[in-house]
């Protein structure tokens, strides 16, 4: 039996009345004393919480910060790794990518401590586009060396397989590039 079922319709009328604002401009605190509404456990119309319930809330916030804080220090280092492999697995992708549809060869160049995709104009290597920094705090190799390249024929195939390293402290991230000119990303925190 529910709320609506169990009142005659003589109460329900009285309940609508109770709510209603008085013409007088009275507002409408008489609904939670109706009769049909039970009361708070502090009396009529109670609404306040304890100095207890606050205390309480106040230490659980307290004690959450705890926690979580020193786990977002960490994930941050981690978001930095990644956010610089995307840039390194992009710039490789878009190496492959111009090769294909250009159709000479694309080089993707790490310095010890940036990296610039390059293309073979006929005469030597010209920069394409600007050469992107590595952040202090990390480091980056390719095939276990702090330098060297990796060129990307027409075909979009490599000339030498190899891997690429992006490490801080705490995480390292890999970047596998397969003969077939296939880069694929592979993450790991230590």
């Amino acid at each position: 039996m529910n709320f609506a079922s169990s009142m005659s319709a003589k109460q329900a009328k009285e309940v609508i009345l109770a709510c209603r604002p008085e013409p007088d401009g009275e507002d409408m605190t008489a609904c939670s004393r109706h009769p049909l509404w039970p009361a708070g456990p502090h009396g009529a119309g109670s609404a306040g919480i304890t100095l207890f319930e606050t205390l309480l809330v106040l230490v659980l916030i307290g004690i959450l910060a705890t926690v979580t804080i020193p786990s977002l220090a960490t994930s941050s280092g981690s978001h930095a790794v990644i956010e610089e492999t995307r840039r390194v697995h992009s710039a490789l992708v878009e190496a492959r990518s111009r090769a294909i549809a250009e159709q000479r060869d694309y080089r993707f160049r790490l310095g010890s401590s940036q990296y610039q995709i390059e293309f073979w104009d006929g005469t030597g290597w010209a920069a394409h586009g600007a050469p992107h920094d590595v952040p202090e705090s990390m480091t980056a190799a390719i095939g276990g060396s702090a330098a060297g390249s990796l060129v990307f024929e027409p075909d979009g195939r490599v000339d030498l397989p190899t891997s690429i390293v992006v490490e801080n402290a705490d995480h390292e991230h890999t970047i596998q590039v397969l003969a077939s000119g296939l880069v694929r990303w592979e993450g790991r925190s230590q």
